[in-house]
């Protein structure tokens, strides 16, 4: 549904939350990378590299697993993001081989960049999930959080991604100042969304293309899997992925559990309210 129009160019609430999402993450990274010291045209350039690598890159994974002829007959309309149709795996993917290239080229720790992106990452996702389209289950029972549609009720997927992801952006966010060894956070991040992925994946209305899995799940799979090895086995391989070393200077002060809860709250009932208000008012 296009909500606005400024000359040639459409807006859908999809663009809307998609630009405001990836808006947010740019500004959060950049944020946290000056408060580390990070330095400035390396943190741009890695955040330029990552942005174009992951919208190219799940752009062309959807393309080619989903829709290949029409965008063969219709060459132009890859470029429609307003259209949706996006792999987020296709985006990791591509993004992550473009930034091994740049980091080996500049001798940098890529690791380092990509921990620093975690978080963001997960909250920048959370609040994309408020325009994705409705794409649950019909509630066999229903429940008071369904999404009406007709007669019927709809599981509301993009509220459980919005739970769930905020819940991995806090974890991260509390992981940070704790981390053994370059990669750990972000590796958390792709298997905390390889995990939740996989279990929103069965209450979403998709076809599964290989025995009961989705293709959403079998690269979820894929991903725990390889995030697995990855902690196993790859930071006492590569080098630049060292554990880091660590002087303690007494034990540091714990938030207690109810400030989580309620920063917890205080973030995610915002996302919440919205994905409802546009799911039910706009009728999406």
């Amino acid at each position: 549904m296009s909500v606005w129009q400024w000359g040639p160019f459409n807006f859908s609430i999809f663009s809307i939350t998609f630009y405001a999402a990836v808006l947010l993450g740019l500004v959060m990274v950049l944020v946290q990378g000056k408060r580390k010291h990070f330095p400035e045209q390396r943190l741009i350039d890695f955040l330029l590299i990552a942005l174009v690598g992951g919208i190219f890159g799940s752009r062309l994974a959807y393309v080619l697993l989903f829709n290949l002829v029409y965008y063969l007959e219709h060459p132009a309309h890859f470029f429609r993001l307003q259209d949706r149709g996006m792999s987020f795996w296709g985006g990791v993917f591509f993004s992550i081989v473009i930034l091994i290239i740049w980091g080996l080229r500049k001798e940098l720790i890529l690791e380092r960049y990509l921990d620093l992106a975690a978080p963001a990452l997960a909250v920048s996702l959370a609040l994309g999930y408020t325009g994705a389209a409705l794409t649950g289950r019909v509630m066999k029972t229903v429940y008071p959080w369904g999404i009406p549609g007709g007669e019927q009720y709809y599981h509301p997927d993009g509220l459980y991604m919005i739970i769930l992801l905020m819940a991995l952006f806090l974890i991260l966010r509390r992981r940070r100042g704790k981390a053994s060894y370059e990669g750990e956070l972000f590796i958390w991040f792709i298997t905390g969304y390889g995990i939740i992925n996989l279990a929103v994946e069965c209450f979403r209305d998709h076809d599964p293309v290989f025995s009961i899995f989705s293709a959403g799940q079998i690269a979820s799979l894929a991903a725990i899997a390889l995030s697995i090895f990855y902690i196993l086995a790859w930071p006492k391989i590569y080098t630049s992925s060292s554990y880091l070393r660590r002087v303690s200077f007494g034990k540091k002060k714990q938030h207690p559990l109810w400030g989580q809860i309620f920063l917890y709250l205080l973030l995610t009932a915002p996302l919440a309210f919205l994905y409802y208000f546009i799911n039910l008012s706009l009728n999406i």
